[in-house]
């Protein structure tokens, strides 16, 4: 049987090393063991997120596992061990679509909380502005249900499911929107 060293969310229940519960929260991301003294950091992850721009469009997801199944994204993932931001995103567009892309641009960074296996996972999810090489072959694999491209002008970013990607969206569309629409500028 497998027993869980975390309650809900980060709560701590007992020592992940010497399965003792005398695990106390020593700070807000740390925890440590009264038993054997091992300590425990709960840090936050990094993730990328691409928004992948096509003849006005940008790629858009939908999501068909938890968190947040049934509801938009854009494409990105967590970033691995010994890997780049721009090498995660290349690597996280090719497996989730089946996309080469390039011309990556860094955007802007926003904190999210991911929601999996019961804990939250606190990440910084790092924006990058991208083109396909080819828009011939995509196709949503493992984590993607749908995937269409979305005119930028009707865009709203209320419409998807992570606040770190409403908070992206938002802030590209405030960027990117007046450059591509002029004569929709306010005054």
């Amino acid at each position: 049987m497998r027993r869980s060293f975390m309650a809900a969310e980060t709560d701590l229940l007992c020592c992940p090393v010497c399965g003792i519960r005398s695990f106390a929260r020593i700070e807000e991301k740390q925890w440590g063991c009264g038993g054997c003294g091992f300590l425990y950091y709960h840090n936050t992850a990094s993730a990328v997120v691409a928004v992948v721009e096509h003849e006005g469009k940008i790629l858009v997801t939908e999501r068909k596992k938890k968190p947040a199944a049934g509801t938009l994204d854009l494409p990105g993932g967590f970033v691995d061990n010994r890997e780049t931001l721009e090498a995660a995103l290349v690597r996280e567009i090719r497996e989730e679509l089946n996309l080469e892309v390039t011309d990556l641009k860094y955007l802007c960074s926003f904190p999210n909380a991911y929601p999996f296996g019961g804990i939250r996972y606190w990440t910084v999810d790092a924006f990058f502005t991208c083109r396909p090489r080819s828009v011939d072959g995509i196709r949503g694999r493992d984590e993607i249900a749908r995937w269409f491209w979305a005119d930028i002008r009707t865009m709203n970013p209320d419409d998807f499911g992570f606040e770190s990607i409403r908070r992206g969206l938002a802030f590209y569309l405030r960027t990117i929107r007046p450059r591509n629409n002029p004569e929709k500028e306010d005054p």
